[in-house]
Protein backbone atom coordinates (compact mmCIF):
# COMPACT_ATOMS: atom_id res chain seq x y z
CA UNK A 1 0.00 0.00 0.00
CA UNK A 2 1.29 3.33 -1.26
CA UNK A 3 1.19 6.71 1.45
CA UNK A 4 -1.11 8.03 -0.97
CA UNK A 5 -3.25 4.88 -0.46
CA UNK A 6 -3.20 4.81 3.51
CA UNK A 7 -3.99 8.41 3.05
CA UNK A 8 -7.45 7.97 1.30
CA UNK A 9 -7.78 5.18 3.36
CA UNK A 10 -7.48 7.36 6.48
CA UNK A 11 -9.38 10.35 5.19
CA UNK A 12 -12.13 8.08 4.02
CA UNK A 13 -12.70 7.20 8.01
CA UNK A 14 -12.67 10.89 8.98
CA UNK A 15 -16.04 12.75 9.50
CA UNK A 16 -17.50 15.38 7.22
CA UNK A 17 -15.89 18.15 9.50
CA UNK A 18 -12.31 16.30 9.99
CA UNK A 19 -12.09 15.71 6.10
CA UNK A 20 -13.14 19.08 4.90
CA UNK A 21 -10.11 20.58 7.46
CA UNK A 22 -8.23 17.62 5.77
CA UNK A 23 -9.30 18.77 2.28
CA UNK A 24 -8.69 22.09 2.35
CA UNK A 25 -4.92 21.58 4.01
CA UNK A 26 -4.43 19.29 1.38
CA UNK A 27 -5.41 21.84 -1.75
CA UNK A 28 -3.21 24.37 0.08
CA UNK A 29 -0.56 22.54 -0.15
CA UNK A 30 -1.31 21.78 -3.84
CA UNK A 31 -1.70 25.27 -4.41
CA UNK A 32 1.88 26.08 -2.70
CA UNK A 33 3.29 23.55 -5.50
CA UNK A 34 1.80 25.52 -8.76
CA UNK A 35 3.46 27.95 -10.40
CA UNK A 36 1.47 31.26 -9.96
CA UNK A 37 3.14 32.83 -12.74
CA UNK A 38 4.05 30.83 -15.30
CA UNK A 39 7.64 31.54 -16.19
CA UNK A 40 9.40 29.39 -18.89
CA UNK A 41 12.50 28.07 -18.01
CA UNK A 42 14.40 30.46 -20.33
CA UNK A 43 12.25 33.39 -18.52
CA UNK A 44 13.39 31.98 -14.88
CA UNK A 45 17.22 31.43 -16.07
CA UNK A 46 16.73 35.37 -17.09
CA UNK A 47 15.42 36.44 -14.07
CA UNK A 48 17.77 34.67 -12.34
CA UNK A 49 20.61 35.85 -14.19
CA UNK A 50 19.56 39.74 -13.49
CA UNK A 51 18.91 38.81 -9.27
CA UNK A 52 22.99 38.24 -9.52
CA UNK A 53 24.34 41.33 -11.25
CA UNK A 54 26.31 42.78 -8.99
CA UNK A 55 25.15 46.35 -11.12
CA UNK A 56 21.86 46.79 -12.39
CA UNK A 57 20.40 49.34 -14.14
CA UNK A 58 17.80 50.42 -12.88
CA UNK A 59 14.66 52.50 -14.98
CA UNK A 60 14.79 56.59 -13.65
CA UNK A 61 11.84 58.28 -12.02
CA UNK A 62 10.94 60.36 -15.46
CA UNK A 63 11.62 56.38 -17.24
CA UNK A 64 8.78 55.22 -14.31
CA UNK A 65 6.43 58.13 -14.78
CA UNK A 66 5.76 57.71 -18.75
CA UNK A 67 5.58 53.84 -18.15
CA UNK A 68 3.24 54.40 -15.43
CA UNK A 69 1.42 57.68 -16.31
CA UNK A 70 1.97 59.07 -12.60
CA UNK A 71 5.12 60.22 -9.85
CA UNK A 72 5.67 57.22 -7.23
CA UNK A 73 7.61 59.83 -5.12
CA UNK A 74 6.86 59.49 -1.59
Amino acid sequence: MTVIDSFLAFTARLGEPERLAVEEALADLMESYEPKYGFTAKELAELDRRMTETNPVMASKDEVRRIFGHAFDQ
